[in-house]
């Protein structure tokens, strides 16, 4: 996202030259910040590119998904307890 897709791709390529998946964002993501290093950009189709920040990015990303979800989990248990605790009449 903040790279640009060739960027990415770079990274990707990256990610198999060092015997890594370059379908998994866990081995792709230690490829991404090595395009700020001459030894690698040099060796790419595009270049130089901030390659921490989309890790940065993503990282912040799924952190506040996890926040949600605990937050959502947190919310259901509390709206189920009260509903619980409701005394109804009896029928």
């Amino acid at each position: 996202y903040n790279v640009g897709f060739n960027h990415l791709e770079d990274a990707r390529i990256i990610t198999q030259i060092r015997n890594g998946d370059p379908d998994k964002w866990s081995e792709v993501k230690e490829s991404l910040p090595l395009l700020t290093k001459a030894v690698w950009h040099t060796r790419t189709r595009h270049g130089y590119a901030r390659g921490y920040e989309p890790v940065q990015f993503v990282t912040r990303i799924r952190t506040y998904y996890e926040v949600l979800k605990k937050t959502d989990e947190g919310n259901r248990n509390r709206n189920t307890s009260d509903a619980l605790r409701l005394r109804a009449p009896a029928l």
